[in-house]
């Protein structure tokens, strides 16, 4: 019996001091000191989501918001002030932010027009200058290995002179006719496609970061790309050449190299491009060197004649191919930055 008194005094005195927290902890004040501690630990939103919450128990917050806290919600930049402003909603102070606000938006989409416009130049210029040269080292590389191959499978051992006088001897036209059945220009626009689609991979996640980071919201753009015909074949000095070695006329094969490849090449090193008589896996090539191993006779004939076809396959692809592809992909770039500025400014 004792035992039981004892515990209902004890679950009395539990409620009663709890009583006495609950009622001490509500009728603590909150002063403009302790709330001014607050705002200064909080960001711009949550101190007007703090506000908002407090200030029909405090009226001294309305001032305190407007003495202290407006002026660094005015200076915020505009995403600050846009979640503020958005918080404060139905307020006298949203109506104070909205001008500023604006005003601030306007000189943001200036800010990302004038971004995007960079980033659009540079995103130009990455495709000239890096994946451009890396396509054209490949489409060479390719070539290297495909003429070999054709000249090989059709001749019978590499460009069997005797051979090709038999079937070239009458008509250079039949070699032109043999070279491009047997060329596969499909697998040159599936490389070249390849390393475009790689281009627009790595541009889409770029701009899609950037649109993220602005507005919160993914961006994808579809970029289209129709596949050019490919109208490149074996020019008349090429042909020319070959005509020259089937009936192994050498020096009338040098005069010809010379003319017709070695000084176009030379005056394209010296005007800034890249020679296209070269040995795999280098990207300069001795011009003048070249000329004196032609005139030596130090490059062997069946060398020659396929260099001589690899350099004009790849002249025509790098000049008169590849461009209709280049002018393609700038247009997307310019139409994707378009479509990425109007997307991020709808959703300012």
């Amino acid at each position: 019996m004792f035992k039981t008194l004892s515990n209902q005094i004890w679950w009395f005195l539990c409620a009663i001091i709890t009583c006495l927290c609950v009622y001490g902890c509500s009728s603590t004040k909150l002063t403009p000191q302790e709330a001014m501690t607050k705002f200064k630990e909080y960001t711009p939103k949550e101190g007007a989501e703090y506000y908002m919450d407090n200030r029909d128990d405090y009226s001294f917050l309305d001032t305190l918001y407007q003495d202290s806290i407006m002026p660094a919600v005015l200076s915020c930049n505009y995403f600050d002030m846009d979640s503020v402003a958005y918080v404060l909603k139905g307020t006298t102070f949203e109506k104070e932010i909205q001008p500023v606000r604006n005003q601030k938006r306007n000189t943001l989409i200036n800010q990302i027009e004038e971004e995007l416009a960079s980033n659009r130049d540079k995103q130009c210029q990455a495709f000239q200058e890096c994946y451009l040269p890396s396509l054209e080292m490949s489409i060479d590389s390719m070539l290297q290995e495909d003429v070999s191959d054709i000249m090989d499978d059709y001749a019978g051992g590499f460009l069997n002179y005797k051979k090709l006088i038999f079937f070239f001897g009458r008509n250079r036209n039949d070699f032109k006719k043999m070279f491009w059945e047997k060329f596969d220009t499909l697998k040159y626009q599936d490389q070249i496609r390849s390393y475009i689609n790689n281009f627009f991979d790595n541009l889409n996640n770029e701009q899609n970061a950037y649109s993220i980071q602005m507005t919160g919201k993914a961006f994808k753009y579809n970029a289209s790309i129709s596949t050019p015909s490919f109208p490149v074949g074996l020019s008349q000095s090429t042909l020319r050449y070959v005509k020259k070695y089937t009936s192994k006329q050498k020096n009338e094969m040098v005069k010809e190299a010379v003319k017709d490849y070695v000084v176009p090449m030379a005056v394209s090193a010296v005007s800034g491009g890249l020679g296209t008589l070269y040995d795999i896996g280098n990207t300069a090539y001795d011009v003048n060197d070249v000329i004196k191993q032609i005139k030596n006779a130090k490059i062997d004939d069946d060398e020659m004649v396929k260099y001589i076809c690899e350099h004009d396959v790849a002249y025509q692809i790098k000049n008169f191919y590849l461009d209709k592809w280049v002018r393609q992909v700038l247009q997307q770039v310019r139409e994707s930055n378009q479509e990425l500025y109007r997307q991020v400014v709808n959703n300012l």
